[in-house]
Order: C-alpha cells, then structure tokens, then sequence
C-alpha cells in the first residue's frame, strides 16, 4: 500500500471521504480500514456494517474479507437495500416484495394502451423514471419522464395500488420506510445507530437523496467511512449527484477528505488524456492524479468514412492483434453511448466471425419492431402464403383492414397465396382495391435489386408514413429509426439476393453469441468498475458524445461518462470519430479537443516548410500562430486555418 492509502486507512476522524480515481484501489482500502477497526481498534465485527451497490459487488467484498481475516463473527456486507430490508424485517409482520417481472409485465400492460410496438427501454425507462420520482421526493412538474407525464403518472397510479392491493413492496419502498420509521421513531434510530457505530461505503458518489438521508439518520455521534470519485458520477438519471463528494463536510459534520493520487491501472499517456478531459468539470474536488505505471499505453484517434468504414477499421484491428498472439479476445472492449449503437456492432461480428458478449444482452438488431416490420414484407415477396407476415405489416401503413379479417386468415389452414385466400373473404370494394394494390407492390419488390428494396417499401410502398405516425403519436425517436433503417441498408448490400439475407436473418437469430470470453460490447454506463487491455469508444462526435438530445441532458454528467470510459483502458485506447452517417457530415467530439491528446506535430512546422492539404492541393508554410496557420498555395493565393480544425480532419500532411 502507499502513503496516502495507509492514511485514508488509519484516520482517526469520525466522518472520512477517500476520494479514490479510477484503479487507485478503493476496495483493497475499504477491506483494509475494516481490518483496521476489527484488529487495531478492537470493534466487533456485528457493530460494522459495509454498504455496496450491487449485490455482485458486496459477494467479492465478503470473499475477500473472508479470505484475509478468518473470524467466526463477520460484519453486515450488502447493497443499501438488503441493509435497510434486515431493518424492516425486525419492524414489520411480513415483507413480500415484487419480482422484477412482475413489475415489468404490469407496467407493459399498462402502456400498451398508449403505445405500439412498445419497446423493452421504453418500459424499463418509466420504471426508472417511477423509482427517481419517489427516492427523490420530486413533483410531477419536475421530473423528465420517458413518456408523457400524464401517461407516466398513470402508470405510477397503477404501479402503487397494485402494490397496495398484494401487500407487496419494491426496492425503493424499503429505503423510504426505513427512511420513515428512523424520522418517526428516536428509539429504534437509536437503537440501529448503537447497532452499526461503523459505517463503511463504497461508490459514494452513486448515492441518492434517500440513501444520503438514511446515512445522515444514523451518522450523528457515529463513523461514516466513504469512499468514491465524483468524476465517476454518472448515474443522474437514477438520482445521484456529485455534490455528496464535493460536499461531504456540509452533509456530515466535521468531515473530512482524503486523497488517493495513484492509478494504478492505466498507462501514463491514458492518465494524462484523461485528467486534461476531466478538469474541464466545476463540481468536482480539486485532485491530482498520477499515473504508478512506467509503461505509456498508446492513445490513438481514427477518423473513419462512415459507421461502416468504422467498423471494419475495427475488426481488422482486432484481427490483426489478436494474431500476434498477445491478446485474447476478451482483451478487447467496444464501447459506445447509446444501446442503438451496439446493434450495428452485432451484425458486423457475426459477418466477420468474431466472438462477443454484448452486456446489454436484451439488445438484439432483429427484434426491433422496424426490423420485423421490414423483414416481414421481404419473406412475403418470397412466400405469399406466409400468413404471419402479411398480417404484420398489412396495416403498416394504415390499410384500415379489420381485425376480424386478419383474424380469419390466420384460422385458414389452406396453405395458398395469402392474398386469395383474403380475396375469396366477404370484405367491401374499398378493401379489395387496397389488398389487390398490396400485392402488385409486393410482386413488384420480389424482382428488385437488393439495394432498392428498402426505398421501395419506404417510399413506394409509403411504410415510412407509417414512422411518421409512430413518431408524432408516441414521440418516438425518429433519428433513431432512420439510423436503424441505414444500418439495414448498409447490411442488405453484403447479399445477393433476398433469400441469402432472410436465411442469414434466422440464423444470426438462432444463434448464441454471448461468449464469456469473447469482445465485450456494451454502453460506457455498462462498463464502469471494468477494465481491458484494449478499449475502442466509437461515434466521438459531437451530439452523440456529448449526447445532447437527452432532455436531461447534463454537459458535466456526459464529461464525466466519457472520462469512465478512457479510463476503462489498460494499454491501448482508439477514439473513432466517423466523417459522416447517411445524412450529414458529423464533427468531432468537443471532448476529444479538451483531451488535447492528438500529436502536436502541426506546432513543429514553420516558414518556408512545404505541406500537402486536402483539398487546396501543394502549400508553403507562411506563418505559424498559436492557434492558426497560414497556408501560400501555387496560385498565390493566401489562405489560414485553424489548427484544430486541421488536426481534427486530418487535413494536411508534410511533404
């Protein structure tokens, strides 16, 4: 251990904060101030209590305890909830608590009534949005909810009674009873405050108003030992703040910090990248951060044609390092902002043959109700007897085809073109004439070239009518669902014929690729507390990293997301920027400026030096300044630049 870890282990004040940087070794400090307490300062283990925030975090904390201090008695190890769930079980008769898809089911219930193809974010963003409504006291005015707030509150309506009625209670209901009982109750405050005198916390900054109550609560005359990292704080949308770090001496008397300065994970250059990123940041502790190890680590920006470019960029990358033997695939990390992104990344593993585990495993490309939507009208220029499909999309867009006639179909056990068998139904004129035009636009798909069968149905065949209605009424996102319809595209090109890319489809669906050991792909929120040899973060541009369309959008939260994700790395991190996607030309992350990372070789260069640009062709070196340079081209003509803009695009090389 160095200095400042000894010091943070063995203070002697009551309230202590050790504000601990990414691969400082937070949990060998909290281990070690619990043997601290039991050994030097002779407290029994029953009279401590270490509080984590997840159940896998408190398992590895109480294997290794175990491991260095062989006691029969051992303190309380647990999440916040499980501790206050041992306080309730003493106060109340009975605790029934509701599975998590039992709450799931309910609230997908609930919101099939305002929306189609309800997606499984959707559903899991309003339960979000219910537990920050309660853990925070906050007023329907104030919260930015996943759906409307009338739908929302709704849906909060329907949750709670439900609860109510089965006597059940969720996650949340036990901080907030246990909240209540401490603040109506002196006696069994008292009673718990004598029970658990010391208090240990990992992930400090991840608190939320309700826990910081609770610690509060019982801190008054007792220890509170915190440990975390407010530039870690990346889970405002669940109600932490980095101001319980920032703050700490305001919220528990007499409070003090202490600092550990070591990473002990990542290499120089990483370090350095990333405490240039992350001073950016006002609410923050003032810290400095070194770096123990002597070895660099290899910080590398890719600029890349598009997504696609990107990606094969990347599994060439991982080819080639994975042949010189020095890495196993699970070495390797790709990282993003958004679930979305992680799609695209599937796909081109299982073309490429890659192993890989996608942490958020519910993400799967084909299953997103645009993908069936469109892969049904595919296998129904294929198959006209395929029943499933032509009732999937023959009301997308709106055919105003009844029910009742889909239903008919889908009992005729005939097995005949599905557009006769509703031709010889008692349906009206109108819905004869909409059917029969169906299936022309469909006989006409059957023979398109691959590349046009996406418009087609687009545009010919008016489904992205049918988008537009679903954003307008849902308030869905539409640059999402045109991000997906390219990424189709993009796929459908590497075949050569409808068939090839429907058996493809069922077999990419049908296989398992979740391989422990394979590359792991994820959002940065995914990863955080990992780490890998090798990290890629793809899409650095600017409106994705920082994501501002977010209507919670926070500038210091997303600085701080990233800095999770540099800091992620061991060895080796490349930062993709894409010049464009289908619609624009993108710009470069502001983040990737403040890391002032690129190689200053632009600075070396000065009067008389003879440059090749772009776009202007053969330049001499007229004037270097601090932050512009001044180009003479063959046709005399004089012409400055920023030099940021030249490093971001790669502009200009030396001949």
């Amino acid at each position: 251990m160095d200095f400042y870890q000894k010091k943070a282990i063995t203070h002697d004040r009551n309230n202590v904060l050790v504000v601990a940087p990414p691969g400082s070794g937070k949990t060998c400090v909290i281990l070690n101030r619990l043997i601290y307490l039991i050994k030097e300062k002779n407290i029994e283990p029953k009279n401590i209590a270490v509080i984590t925030f997840t159940k896998a975090a408190s398992d590895n904390m109480k294997k290794r305890y175990k491991h260095i201090w062989k006691h029969n008695e051992e303190p309380f190890f647990g999440t916040f909830h499980s501790f206050c769930y041992r306080i309730l079980c003493t106060q109340l008769k009975e605790i029934n608590l509701i599975k998590e898809k039992e709450k799931y089911d309910l609230l997908e219930e609930v919101l099939k009534n305002y929306i189609n193809n309800l997606s499984e974010e959707k559903v899991k963003g309003v339960l979000n949005d219910i537990s920050l409504y309660k853990n925070n006291n906050l007023n329907i005015e104030n919260i930015n909810c996943t759906v409307d707030k009338e739908i929302f509150y709704n849906c909060y309506l329907v949750y709670e009674n439900y609860k109510n009625n089965h006597n059940i209670l969720d996650f949340d209901d036990l901080q907030i009873k246990c909240r209540d009982i401490f603040q109506n109750n002196k006696d069994i405050l008292i009673r718990y405050r004598n029970k658990y005198p010391y208090i240990l916390v990992d992930e400090f900054q991840d608190c939320d108003n309700m826990q910081i109550s609770i610690l509060r609560l019982l801190n008054e005359g007792n220890s509170l030992f915190a440990v975390g990292d407010e530039d870690q704080c990346i889970y405002g949308f669940r109600g932490s703040n980095p101001n319980c770090m920032v703050k700490f001496d305001k919220y528990f008397s007499h409070g003090e910090k202490v600092f550990l300065y070591k990473n002990y994970r990542s290499g120089k250059s990483i370090v350095e990248l990333s405490k240039k990123l992350i001073q950016n940041n006002i609410v923050r502790n003032n810290k400095e951060i070194h770096a123990y190890n002597k070895f660099l680590g290899e910080t590398e920006l890719v600029f890349a044609k598009d997504e696609k470019e990107q990606l094969n960029i990347i599994c060439q990358n991982i080819k080639s390092l994975i042949d010189t033997k020095k890495y196993f695939y699970k070495d390797f990390a790709i990282i993003y902002r958004r679930n979305i992104e992680g799609l695209y990344i599937i796909d081109s593993f299982l073309k490429n043959n890659i192993p890989f585990r996608s942490l958020q495993r519910s993400t799967n490309l084909y299953d997103h109700f645009l993908y069936k939507d469109i892969i049904a009208y595919l296998k129904l220029s294929l198959n006209k007897q395929d029943k499933k499909s032509l009732i999937r999309i023959i009301n997308r867009p709106f055919r105003y085809i009844s029910k009742t006639l889909t239903d008919k179909l889908l009992s005729n056990n005939i097995k005949d073109n599905s557009f006769h068998l509703i031709y010889d139904m008692d349906i009206s004129i109108m819905n004869l004439k909409i059917i029969k035009s169906l299936e022309k636009c469909i006989d006409r798909l059957s023979v398109l070239p691959m590349e046009k069968t996406i418009d087609y149905i687009l545009n010919n065949i008016s489904y992205m009518d049918y988008i537009e209605y679903y954003v307008n009424k849902y308030k869905g996102d539409r640059e999402e669902l045109l991000y997906l319809i390219n990424m189709m595209k993009e796929s459908l090109m590497d075949f050569s014929s409808i068939d090839e890319f429907i058996n493809y489809v069922e077999k990419a669906k049908e296989e398992n690729n979740f391989k422990e050991q394979g590359v792991t792909l994820s959002t940065i929120h995914g990863v955080k507390g990992m780490e890998f040899k090798n990290v890629f973060i793809i899409n650095c541009n600017d409106g994705n990293i920082p994501y501002t369309k977010d209507t919670n959008y926070n500038l210091e939260e997303e600085r701080r997301l990233f800095y999770v994700g540099i800091t992620r790395a061991i060895e080796n991190i490349t930062f993709f920027i894409p010049e464009k996607d289908s619609v624009q030309y993108l710009l470069p992350s502001r983040f990737i400026k403040e890391c002032h990372f690129i190689s200053n070789n632009y600075n070396e260069l000065k009067k008389g030096d003879i440059v090749m640009h772009s776009y202007f062709g053969k330049a001499r070196v007229e004037r270097v300044e601090q932050d512009k340079l001044s180009l003479i081209f063959n046709n005399k003509l004089l012409r400055s630049f920023y030099i940021d803009s030249l490093k971001f695009n790669n502009l200009i090389k030396r001949e």
